[in-house]
């Protein structure tokens, strides 16, 4: 009587494995002729791996932003400054002090731009998103990055640029903000 007991069990068993097994083929033969579509999923990581105390380690840091006339390939400021005129490019060169992550830094960085009204000129569109991926032997690195902008026309006054750069490995982000002044060119009409 034991053994047919343990038999009827293990027959159950095999009989909901089955069943678990041809119900999962099903759901996915079904999803892949595309007659029934799962739901999207948000940006939320399945595994939740902020518990790892490495992807939270060190600090994203901002070493200095510049407004310069021209900013040279080795990273150089030419001509710091914080006055402009409408039409010039305005250089910025911005230096982020980034931890590692497995021996890399990858950075995203974008910025806005918003007139003496705070109204906002330019806009951070991800789109627009700068991506920086670098292979690093040290556990924390120096990252430069240079953009410009050309504002034509607006009103005389102090114009602020705010930098966003993120580590997405370490789930870091970090703002920083610099002003700088625009005006118009005096033009004196009598020297001509």
């Amino acid at each position: 009587m034991k053994s047919n007991k343990k038999a009827s069990i293990t027959m159950q068993i095999i009989i909901v494995l089955i069943v678990v097994v041809f119900t999962s083929a099903l759901i996915l033969f079904l999803i892949k002729t595309d007659i029934i579509s799962p739901k999207e999923q948000s940006d939320v990581d399945v595994l939740n791996s902020q518990f790892l105390y490495a992807r939270e380690s060190g600090e994203l840091k901002v070493n200095f932003i510049k407004t310069c006339e021209q900013v040279t390939n080795n990273f150089e400021c030419i001509n710091e400054k914080s006055d402009f005129i409408f039409g010039d490019e305005i250089h910025f060169l911005l230096a982020i002090e980034s931890p590692a992550y497995n021996g890399k830094i990858n950075l995203v960085e974008n910025y806005e731009v918003k007139n003496p009204n705070k109204q906002l000129i330019l806009a951070a569109d991800p789109k627009d998103n700068y991506y920086f991926e670098k292979e690093v032997i040290t556990p924390i690195d120096y990252i430069y990055f240079n953009d410009f902008v050309t504002i034509n026309s607006g009103e005389d006054g102090e114009y602020v640029a705010t930098f966003m750069v993120k580590n997405e490995q370490l789930g870091k982000e970090i703002g920083a903000s610099i002003s700088f002044n625009i005006k118009s060119l005096d033009l004196d009409y009598n020297e001509i």
